[in-house]
């Protein structure tokens, strides 16, 4: 893992803590508990238990770190080369709903998981806070406002600023809070948006301060931060549901995929004018990842996109990752 003293701060707080979960004698596996997580593959539990699957996967912004979240709630924060987890955090047992968004904020000191039943459970990443440190120190509540959730980032590199995409009967389907408020005004801002249809994906371009959705009948709207402004909409982004956006700040681009198989690059800006389209990368499909309960996965076309060292990683419900090289991008 690498020598503790030379670590950043964040990093060599992480790596503490898991050597102080290691300290104390046999192993397993759960943090707080004195004991420690064997390196075999016999103590990685939450990666081989086929009963209890992983739904979604976040990777840190900066640190060799991932976080998964299986369907019942269980999330463990992962470091790449070891087999259990360096940390493991759990949504309270009365939320009975599924994840549908796992983020890191853009430090990577604060990790959330938005649930269906409109609730955003945020963690602290590093030094064990609490009695109780691994449920949420804080709990987002969008019902009123979002629900059922789809999505939901933090905004301007913080964990204070959260805005969240989902379901509205009046059509405001995308919203701001500001969490360092209390929770009787900590609601800030709805943007109508996704006529007859939801919000189902999110990004955010912090350079301009403009937010974008996604939706689930293939529009996309940007909305201005700076002055909680609506912007462009396009009507005919993809045929079908947006599932993902990714925006990537080395080559200014803001990449859509969806239903339709396509994967579309777009200004970064709130024009969102078209730069180019990845035609038919997969063939839309419906996929059970798991027999005995058929219903819990449903995999489309293109289900994640994601920018990281100039390339953009494109996830497949074929089961295959397609990469575009930065000059690929630069030429199209």
């Amino acid at each position: 893992l690498g020598a503790i003293p030379s670590s950043p701060p964040l990093y060599a707080q992480i790596l503490r803590a898991y050597e102080r979960m290691r300290g104390g004698g046999k192993a397993s596996g759960k943090p707080g508990s004195g004991t420690s997580p064997t390196n075999s593959l016999s103590g990685a539990k939450g990666m081989r238990n086929r009963d209890v699957p992983v739904a979604l996967l976040a990777a840190h912004p900066i640190y060799p770190l991932y976080a998964s979240v299986t369907v019942d709630g269980k999330i463990s924060l992962w470091h790449f080369g070891r087999v259990s987890p360096v940390w493991e955090f759990r949504v309270p047992k009365s939320t009975h709903s599924k994840a549908m968004s796992l983020r890191f904020n853009q430090p990577g000191n604060r990790l959330g998981c938005g649930m269906a039943d409109g609730t955003v459970h945020v963690f602290h990443i590093g030094m064990p806070r609490g009695t109780s440190p691994s449920l949420p120190f804080m709990i987002l509540d969008t019902k009123q406002q979002i629900k059922p959730l789809h999505d939901f980032i933090f905004l301007k590199g913080s964990a204070s600023l959260v805005a969240a995409a989902g379901g509205n009967r009046s059509h405001f389907c995308v919203c701001i809070w500001d969490t360092l408020l209390p929770a009787a005004t900590g609601f800030r801002h709805s943007f109508l948006c996704h006529h007859d249809a939801s919000a189902v994906s999110l990004a955010h371009i912090p350079e301009r301060d403009v937010l974008v959705s996604g939706g689930s009948r293939g529009r996309l709207h940007s909305f201005d931060l700076s002055r909680m402004e609506s912007g462009a909409v396009v009507e005919d982004a993809h045929h079908g549901r947006i599932d993902s956006l990714s925006y990537d700040p080395a080559s200014d681009l803001l990449a859509s995929g969806g239903l339709d198989g396509d994967v579309k690059l777009w200004t970064a800006d709130i024009h969102l004018k078209p730069l180019h389209r990845f035609a038919g990368l997969c063939e839309a499909k419906s996929i059970s990842r798991h027999p005995g309960n058929p219903k819990i996965f449903h995999s489309f076309a293109v289900t994640a996109l994601l920018f990281k060292g100039g390339n953009l990683y494109v996830c497949t419900a074929q089961g295959s990752v397609i990469v575009f090289g930065a000059r690929e991008l630069c030429e199209s």
